[in-house]
């Protein structure tokens, strides 16, 4: 059942342990679905799963579950198992599949000091999933999710590498924080249609998708990447499918064509830009505005 626990103090002498044979927390092991940790404090102790998760407050937190205004200081987690090393959070160690809300934390001196934990994917028994990204307080099991979840002007901030079968839409203005993971889009599979103005940045996007028609990133309305890497090993990295719109591309590194649409712009302010054919396609009445960057065309060995 649902379990709530609020103003819970747990304050340790020096080389005090909490140890779990499954999941450990500094307050509660399992914290179940719906379940409200709020106002909690641990300091001073050290937390360590023997065989799954280890959370400065729970060590596993069942989908839709709360944590809001806890203090974890002093603190370091472990997890025995080779397979949990990543479910070891300041925090809450691991999640189920779906969402919780973490918010207000307060983290000082822990080890290590991310605030939700992630499970490995290949535990054939495990109720648990791998944590994509978040949104503000919320933290979700997949990008799918959150991208739909994400309201006009929030930010995804990706915790994880993201795999997509199928195209995805955002029909609201955002922002995607790569943070240094790559999204790669499976089997062919455009990666994303952007369907409202969007900044991208600090990561990378990849695949192969083939044909003319699309590219790895179809554009419907104004794009900003910025540090991003875009590589497909097909033709077009970057298409407009539509007129007056801007894609602006500061310090990106794109493998892969462009291809334009009639009254679109590229405005290309600085980065690297290779392609196999032409790299900017304006066959569509598109136009380009390039104030810096470095444009490769590499030549097949037979031409």
């Amino acid at each position: 059942g649902k379990l709530t626990v609020k103003d819970c103090s747990v304050i340790a002498n020096q080389g005090s342990v909490i140890t779990g044979a499954a999941y450990a927390g500094g307050i509660v092991g399992y914290a179940s679905s719906n379940s409200t940790l709020n106002g909690n404090t641990v300091n001073n102790i050290n937390i360590d799963a023997t065989s799954c998760a280890a959370g400065g407050i729970a060590g596993i937190m069942l989908a839709t579950g709360s944590a809001d205004s806890n203090t974890v200081k002093n603190v370091t987690l472990t997890a025995g198992h080779e397979n949990w090393q990543n479910s070891v959070a300041a925090i809450i160690g691991c999640m189920t599949d779906g969402t919780i809300t973490v918010s207000n934390s307060t983290i000082e001196n822990v080890t290590p000091s991310a605030v939700v934990g992630s499970a490995h994917a290949d535990h054939p028994t495990s109720p648990v999933a791998k944590v994509q990204a978040r949104i503000g307080d919320k933290y979700y099991t997949t990008f799918v999710a959150a991208l739909a979840a994400a309201q006009a002007s929030e930010t995804i901030t990706l915790l994880d590498n993201v795999t997509l079968a199928e195209t995805t839409k955002n029909k609201k203005a955002i922002t995607l924080d790569l943070n240094g993971k790559t999204v790669t889009g499976a089997n062919g599979a455009i990666v994303f249609n952007v369907n409202a103005a969007t900044t991208i940045k600090n990561g990378a996007i990849k695949g192969n998708k083939s044909g003319t028609s699309d590219g790895l990133i179809n554009i419907y309305a104004d794009l900003n990447l910025n540090s991003v890497t875009v590589e497909t090993s097909k033709i077009n990295a970057l298409r407009f499918k539509a007129g007056d719109c801007v894609a602006t591309l500061e310090e990106c590194n794109v493998t892969g064509a462009f291809k334009g649409y009639g009254g679109s712009v590229w405005e290309i302010k600085s980065g690297t830009y290779k392609a196999s054919s032409t790299a900017i396609n304006d066959q569509l009445n598109g136009t380009a505005s390039i104030s810096g960057g470095t444009f490769h065309y590499e030549i097949a060995e037979d031409e």
